[in-house]
């Protein structure tokens, strides 16, 4: 299924805050376009959870849903990403 759908939260006057675009969804996947923002607000966000606010491992999992392992691995991935991304 492919779909052209902008996803975002509202500002106070109703515009877009962020340009992400959803444009595939199927129950083992969803394809999503970021802005370079929105990947750095991502990717700031999970290195902060991985590192800076103080959660023990075995909480970690039980809050996130995943290992603190399986959180930096995508940090790290998304990372890459934004420095291929600035080499362009």
């Amino acid at each position: 299924m492919t779909l052209d759908r902008r996803c975002g939260a509202l500002g106070p006057l109703g515009g877009r805050l962020f340009g992400m675009k959803m444009t595939a969804l199927s129950k083992s996947a969803t394809t999503i376009e970021f802005t370079s923002a929105e990947l750095a607000l991502v990717n700031n966000a999970l290195n902060e959870v991985c590192h800076g606010v103080q959660i023990d491992d075995g909480e970690f999992s039980t809050r996130l849903g995943a290992s603190r392992g399986e959180a930096q691995s995508l940090m790290l991935e998304i990372g890459a990403l934004i420095e291929r991304a600035q080499a362009l």
